[in-house]
């Protein structure tokens, strides 16, 4: 194996190629048109998600004599959780530092320090990094 071919192969394992370089994250866009993206999903998933929860006890109710034991369920479900908010708040933060070092963003003296992290300077574009990761956390939601 070349010296070309091993740092090829250590560029495809860098943190950053996955969370902010990668073709799927870098080449994002936004629109109301995106996969799940829409009111009609955001309405039908959270009605659907609380009509599960009291289907599910009801069903727990009416057919459960003794208590069901989860052992490990909740540890896992949680542990699953945690490694995916993880990633999103990684990705988020390498996503910040590209965007701010590719469009040169300028801390003017007039913005406060919450404008300067809250918002995006006037003309920016719907895509990218920074709003694949936004997504993602949305759609995790």
């Amino acid at each position: 194996m070349g010296i070309k071919a091993y740092y090829s192969c250590l560029v495809k394992l860098d943190l950053r190629y996955w969370v902010s370089e990668h073709p799927l994250i870098s080449h994002f866009r936004w629109d109301h048109n995106a996969w799940r993206s829409s009111w009609l999903f955001l309405l039908a998933s959270v009605s659907a998600y609380i009509f599960s929860i009291f289907f599910l006890k009801l069903v727990l109710l009416i057919f459960m004599k003794k208590s069901l034991p989860l052992d490990p369920i909740p540890a896992i479900h949680n542990l699953t959780l945690l490694v995916i908010r993880v990633t999103i708040f990684v990705g988020c933060l390498v996503a910040i530092a590209a965007e701010i070092k590719e469009t040169r963003w300028i801390w003017r003296k007039s913005m406060s320090f919450a404008d300067w992290v809250f918002c995006f300077p006037l003309g920016t574009h719907s895509a990218r990094q920074v709003f694949f990761w936004s997504y993602l956390f949305y759609l995790t939601k």
